[in-house]
């Protein structure tokens, strides 16, 4: 019969010493170990972003920004929305922000299903039009007309005098600025 011994995170056969693997226990936080997945929207939309459109990198940062802010009227409204339980999808917001703003996108189709697909434009018309503004195509259009090489502070950096978030979404969108500036830089 084989006796399990727990040493530093490690799982070992105490009658022959083998190594069996990590101890992994899904349900107890554990300082030392990483999670075995992150629900995060913001960073699988950015990851869909990234492959989905052919722009510089200042375009994704845009439609990620406007998604964060799509992502946080649904939260305040989305009793207004039942009985849709679930945030809509990736990728129609995608090609929808980029027909938006005016950039290109490599969805051609992100909804199959016809009925499916009028149910979450109502939801995203009506959820766009409480964040859109009039000055936003022109921002979008600059943003993506905008020289790469400027002698002018970087658009996304923030100084340490800046004042803190005040909302979710604005931590949210100084996070995703931070790991986009990480993974360019790391690349």
């Amino acid at each position: 019969m084989m006796r399990v011994i727990v040493e530093d995170g490690m799982r070992i056969d105490a009658n022959t010493g083998v190594l069996l693997g990590p101890n992994l226990e899904p349900d107890k936080f554990c300082v030392d170990s990483a999670p075995l997945y992150i629900y995060n929207r913001s960073v699988r939309f950015y990851s869909l972003c990234r492959r989905s459109m052919p722009g510089p990198v200042a375009e994704v940062n845009r439609v990620v920004t406007l998604f964060t802010r799509l992502e946080d009227q649904w939260g305040e409204r989305k009793e207004k929305y039942k009985p849709r339980k679930y945030f809509l999808s990736q990728k129609l917001l995608c090609k929808e922000l980029c027909k938006f703003c005016g950039y290109r996108c490599s969805i051609d189709k992100a909804i199959h299903d016809k009925g499916r697909l009028r149910a979450q434009m109502r939801i995203f018309e009506d959820l766009f039009s409480t964040i859109k503004t009039k000055e936003w195509p022109h921002e979008c259009i600059s943003d993506s007309k905008r020289s790469n090489i400027s002698s002018d502070r970087a658009l996304n950096c923030h100084s340490q005098g800046a004042r803190l978030p005040l909302t979710p979404s604005e931590t949210l969108e100084r996070l995703m600025i931070l790991a986009r500036q990480w993974l360019s830089n790391s690349a």
